[in-house]
């Protein structure tokens, strides 16, 4: 035993001795370091298996001294999740803690605020106050960060400021790629008055500076011909040609603009393209850079390889069912997906073409596999009673389970054709399997009983009708961002247990709901009657001489 005074004045051997019991700092920092790659393979482990909730509950309860690299490990899931208020919290703790953010962690934080698509403002607000951020501290992001700031603007719809980080990139210095101008194109779609003017001035920017499109500049081109605008003004679509040449014709109000087979070619030759009017749907916008033909000549010529997004995008140009076919006669089988066939069938069924039978055998001489959105759209071509059953039959066959969309579909297919025995069929499957349905769904049961012939029909109707559950439509559906919350998160959002209340339970059945001031003075009388159930027995207690008290 070694006492304070050979500590202070005895032999150094004392000294020694005490001198081993503390680390050194090369060893205290060994072993936060050791600790440090427990708790990344730890969090690597939970992220790799999705569980973003059980990976920040664990770095809130487990994590004492995070370093740099676990803020970005954890950041970079929580991001592509699109939690957004998940995100900065985590980033004020790195801020509290003296950390200077990376690029990796900034790129992190804007893809939280572009994959958020529950709540668009707060997701555009943090996105601003970010950057006001970065210019304040003076911190100079990567190329990889500036796409991500512009794809987060782009998509929660401030075109403006896509322009000016591209002008801020060019000032800085940092190469502008494909990705760049990609990104740009993502901006020029949240305008959606302008947005196609834009996006075709980009492209041709782009061209004339030798950069090489992809498949998903064309993507991006083709989802602004749909979605976007040209404006109110003819004179802009004729300066997107430098050697734009005016002509006169005898209708005053046609302007005549030189151009090559499309906008976007820059090899102009001497056809001449007429423009009356601005056009107004997107098969006249898609005309205006080609047309389906157009643009996939424009593909081959780039070398580029179109995808299936590509043809789905070209499908929507097709309104007659001749040409439509004959289009996909000519593709190739082996890079369509399942979206593409299902958009295919919605367009076939919708338009009500007559060529949904060869569809479906393309999709099987393809060896293509049905999912459950494909059914979801078949659902809506079973008629009669015989394709019910059989559409039942083959979609149990496949091991699928009928969902609320697809039974919701069928029923009012049925509800529609007033057909009580097949509606009654329904109710009771609905029934038997515990299926729900939608309001639409009611709203047509409710007119095929009131349309009814015979009083017995709609009793037959109604008594099923009683044993179904439906969702009803002021139903607050639960935020998908809430799964992904930690548990530190969810104890402390829970000011009371609602198990806790046996008043609240018979509230709860009555279907009577309690406000947040009756629940706190619910629970604060439980409390005081708890509280004076304890005095009295620590009263008996001191009176019978228990805890040591006589």
């Amino acid at each position: 035993m070694v006492t304070c005074y050979q500590l202070f004045s005895g032999p150094s051997s004392a000294r020694r001795f005490c001198s081993g019991l503390i680390l050194k700092p090369f060893k205290l920092r060994k072993n936060i370091d050791k600790w440090q790659n427990i708790h990344k393979r730890k969090l690597l482990e939970l992220l790799k298996e999705k569980k973003v909730s059980e990976a920040a509950t664990y770095f809130y309860e487990e994590v004492k001294v995070p370093d740099r690299s676990i803020y970005s490990i954890l950041l970079a899931s929580i991001g592509r999740t699109g939690h957004t208020a998940l995100a900065f919290k985590i980033f004020r703790d790195l801020r509290a803690r003296d950390i200077r953010p990376n690029s990796a962690i900034l790129t992190s934080l804007f893809n939280a605020c572009a994959n958020n698509d529950e709540n668009r403002s707060f997701a555009l607000l943090k996105a601003r106050n970010l950057y006001e951020q970065i210019q304040i501290q003076g911190w100079r992001p990567a190329a990889v960060t500036y796409h991500s700031m512009m794809k987060a603007f782009a998509i929660q719809g401030d075109c403006d400021a896509c322009f000016r980080l591209m002008d801020e990139m060019v000032a800085r210095g940092h190469a502008i790629t494909i990705d760049t101008y990609n990104h740009l194109l993502m901006g020029c779609i949240a305008n959606k008055e302008i947005g196609f003017v834009l996006a075709v001035r980009v492209l041709r920017h782009m061209l004339w500076r030798r950069i090489r499109p992809n498949a998903t500049t064309f993507n991006h081109l083709l989802t602004a011909a749909q979605q976007c605008g040209c404006g109110d003004d003819i004179s802009l679509l004729n300066k997107l040609l430098n050697d734009a040449r005016q002509s006169q014709l005898k209708d005053p109000m046609v302007t005549l603009i030189t151009s090559g087979e499309s906008l976007l070619d820059v090899r102009l030759k001497d056809q001449l393209v007429a423009v009356a009017t601005v056009p107004k749907t997107s098969e006249e916008r898609l005309l205006l850079v080609g047309g389906p033909k157009g643009i996939l000549s424009s593909m081959s010529y780039f070398r580029v390889e179109p995808s299936a997004v590509t043809y789905s995008h070209l499908l929507k140009a097709y309104t007659n069912e001749e040409e439509l076919m004959q289009f996909v006669r000519s593709l190739d089988r082996t890079v369509l997906d399942v979206g593409f066939w299902n958009q295919l069938l919605k367009k076939c069924i919708v338009s009500k073409l007559s060529c949904v039978d060869e569809v479906i055998k393309m999709m099987n001489e393809s060896n293509m596999k049905k999912d459950i959105i494909t059914y979801g759209i078949l659902a809506m071509r079973a008629q009669t009673d015989e394709e019910i059953k059989a559409f039942i039959k083959d979609i149990e066959k496949k091991q699928y389970a009928i969902n609320e969309v697809i039974m919701s579909t069928l029923v009012t297919n049925v509800a529609r054709q007033h057909k009580a025995s097949t509606l009654a069929y329904l109710l009771s499957y609905c029934e038997l399997r515990d299926i729900h349905l939608n309001q639409k769904a009611l709203r047509n049961i409710a007119i095929a009983m009131d349309r009814a012939h015979y009083p017995s029909q709609a009793y037959t109707i109604n008594k099923f009708l009683k044993q179904v559950k439906t969702t009803p439509s002021n139903e607050l559906t639960r935020s998908r961002l809430k799964q992904f919350e930690p548990l530190v998160w969810k104890k402390d959002r829970l000011r009371f247990d609602p198990d806790s209340s046996e008043a609240e339970q018979v509230a709860r059945e009555k279907g009577t709901t309690l406000t947040e001031k009756e629940l706190e003075a619910l629970h604060k009388d439980e409390f005081i009657e708890a509280r004076k159930d304890d005095k009295l027995s620590l009263m008996d207690s001191k009176k019978n001489g228990i805890c040591g008290v006589k």
